[in-house]
């Protein structure tokens, strides 16, 4: 789950990230509520959050989960 070292992977990541905490925000969820709902290492969320990682299908799947929508309604827009 490392980033890459593209620039358009880093954009990517990035927006992927925002997108997320956008969400939680709007969800009024800290980021340890998330990562708790999701059941997702805080620091994973964090570092998602910061466009610094690529997550895995899995850990899409699970965040998608802690805010009870389908991956397709979180990716949204990206």
């Amino acid at each position: 789950m490392k980033a890459t070292g593209s620039k358009s992977d880093t954009a990517r990541l990035t927006a992927l990230g925002s997108a997320i905490a956008t969400r939680r925000k709007a969800k009024a969820l800290t980021q340890e509520e998330l990562a708790h709902r999701s059941a997702v290492a805080l620091r994973t969320l964090q570092n998602l959050e910061g466009g610094k990682l690529n997550p895995s299908y899995k850990t899409l799947q699970a965040i998608a989960a802690g805010f009870a929508v389908p991956i397709a309604k979180m990716l949204d827009g990206l």
